[in-house]
């Protein structure tokens, strides 16, 4: 299933995309932001693909104008969540390669998310994080209607940097 915005096609990640994935997701900072280590090769992007992003509820991020992957967005339900989270709520993931920050995308993203959670999945609600020091992160969740929970004092990222994380939820009802 596609789901369609101005300048976005989310739809299922594909072994091709394994170029545009390293392109963005080998971005240290981008790397840091999402809290896993940069992606070392084209190779390990594809292996990546593969193990990961073809799971259900991940979408890759078409820019429509350049027929490219620009980032990711995903929705992880229930026990799926990286959260202990309700069977119906849902749990909002992604990233967005550096040179689109800024512009507007991800919220793009992250609107149709929200309105396919709760038109087409009919969750309860949304749980986001981010880490504290990822400001923009916050002023996206907020303006999308998430509103601050609580702050995770220990989360140790994948590249094993133990930091603070801010939880928010969107509800539904």
């Amino acid at each position: 299933m596609n789901l369609h915005t101005k300048r976005l096609c989310l739809r299922s990640w594909r072994p091709e995309d394994a170029g545009d994935l390293f392109r963005y997701a080998s971005d240290t900072e981008v790397a840091f932001a999402a809290g896993w280590a940069p992606l070392p090769s084209e190779e390990k992007a594809k292996w990546f693909i593969e193990e990961l992003l073809t799971s259900w509820g991940f979408f890759a991020l078409e820019l429509k104008s350049q027929k490219k992957v620009i980032g990711c967005i995903a929705v992880l339900v229930g026990e799926a969540s990286n959260y202990h989270i309700g069977e119906n709520e849902g749990e909002l993931i992604y990233w967005l390669g550096r040179p689109y920050w800024r512009q507007g995308i991800m919220k793009e993203a992250m609107e149709a998310m929200i309105r396919y959670c709760r038109e087409e999945l009919y969750l309860e609600g949304l749980w986001s994080g981010c880490a504290k020091e990822n400001i923009a992160s916050q002023k996206l969740q907020e303006s999308c209607g998430f509103q601050y929970v609580k702050t995770l004092p220990a989360v140790t990222d994948l590249n094993q940097h133990t930091r603070p994380e801010l939880l928010r939820y969107l509800s539904f009802s």
